[in-house]
């Protein structure tokens, strides 16, 4: 998945053209492709893949409108997704020091999916000068983030402030299974904004749980101290 400037055969791009998927293993069965609103994805047998980008100079219900698009698509259609992009979100379990809404909207939309951080280790995708940060994001449903055997960010020249991530999806044997899922997630419904702010404000004191290994731990955590829990829905 890249973020694109001009438009190229043979990939998958969003509306707007800003992020493309292409396929370059020819033996991967691919069952449909599509796009949406700040993304485009491609359907395999095993699973499905999300190429997202959002632009910061859009405003938050850019953002929103990206998430509920993809968050649709996945719960609709039970899937085993992977989520990749750029969300130029600042949750302060990331690492920044001070967050913003976008990544307050980017958390809640993970935890009402319950997907996991693939990301592993706390090197920057983003590196401009001095600075560095963990903009770009490997999310992925319970079922297909345990076949995740490998991840890293690249260290090859990439042309871009954005460095290259490289990871593997451990192939299954056999027939595709359908999923069994339950999508419990929390009731953001009943979330207490005092709570989530206690909680935030915890983690971001707490140095040892600020990195990307810990995210997905963090992230429930909170999660628990601000919300309950939805009652389980079983899909399949």
């Amino acid at each position: 998945m890249i973020k694109c400037h001009n438009k190229q055969k043979d990939w998958v791009y969003d509306e707007d053209q800003d992020t493309a998927i292409k396929v370059m293993d020819s033996s991967i069965a691919i069952k449909g492709s599509g796009k949406g609103h700040g993304h485009s994805y491609v359907e395999t047998a095993w699973f499905t893949i999300y190429g997202c980008y959002a632009s910061p100079n859009k405003d938050i219900e850019d953002l929103k409108m990206t998430l509920q698009e993809i968050r649709d698509r996945i719960m609709g259609k039970n899937e085993c997704a992977l989520v990749v992009g750029d969300f130029n979100a600042k949750p302060p379990q990331w690492g920044m020091r001070a967050t913003d809404t976008r990544g307050r909207v980017l958390t809640e939309w993970i935890a009402q999916l319950d997907l996991a951080i693939l990301n592993v280790g706390d090197a920057p995708t983003f590196v401009r000068q001095d600075y560095g940060s963990i903009l770009d994001l490997s999310l992925g449903t319970a079922d297909i983030g345990r076949k995740i055997v490998y991840w890293e960010v690249s260290v090859k020249e990439t042309l871009s402030d954005h460095k290259y991530i490289i990871f593997e999806v451990q192939e299954e044997k056999g027939t595709p299974k359908t999923r069994q899922q339950r999508y419990q997630g929390w009731n953001t419904r009943k979330l207490n904004t005092v709570n989530l702010q206690r909680a935030t404000d915890e983690v971001v004191e707490d140095e040892n749980a600020i990195s990307a290994k810990g995210f997905s731990n963090t992230l429930r955590g909170i999660c628990d101290k601000s919300m309950p829990k939805k009652k389980g829905v079983k899909r399949g």
